[in-house]
């Protein structure tokens, strides 16, 4: 089985970073979040067969998690929010590629589907909720 964390600090920016809170999963972490002592990330799974998996993971606030959790923003719009560099990790099973892109050129189809929520029921997040919401007042 794959360690997703090891694989992921393998890209220079994550190196410290460790998976902080799996939002969803199948039988792989599809939406997560990775924080390091500076800073979070949101990163998403948009590709996984059976010649490679791809990561999107982009700088993010815990109040930019806080609105995805609470169906105000869209999935995409808390990828493109807060930092301009969105990272790229692509995994073929035996080397990891990163590419660093803008939100202005970032490939569209990695993207999550415009107007797509994550659609949580009022009380599914609520413990994360909470967890964030500490973090962002221990970091403020």
């Amino acid at each position: 089985m794959i360690n997703f964390s090891e694989l992921l600090k393998k890209c220079d920016q994550l190196k410290n970073a460790d998976i902080d809170k799996i939002l969803f999963e199948g039988a792989y972490p599809v939406l997560f979040t990775m924080a390091d002592s500076e800073k979070e990330y949101l990163v998403i799974c948009p590709v996984v067969n059976s010649k490679e998996m791809t990561w999107i993971v982009s700088e993010t606030s815990f109040s930019n998690i806080i609105e995805l959790l609470t169906n105000k923003i869209t999935i995409r719009d808390a990828f493109l929010a807060v930092s301009d560099d969105k990272i790229c990790l692509t995994y073929d099973g035996k080397k990891m590629e990163t590419t660093i892109e803008k939100r202005q050129t970032f490939p569209e189809e990695l993207l999550p589907d415009v107007g797509e929520f994550i659609d949580a029921e009022d009380d599914e997040f609520e413990e994360e909720i909470e967890y964030y919401r500490k973090r962002e007042q221990y970091a403020g």
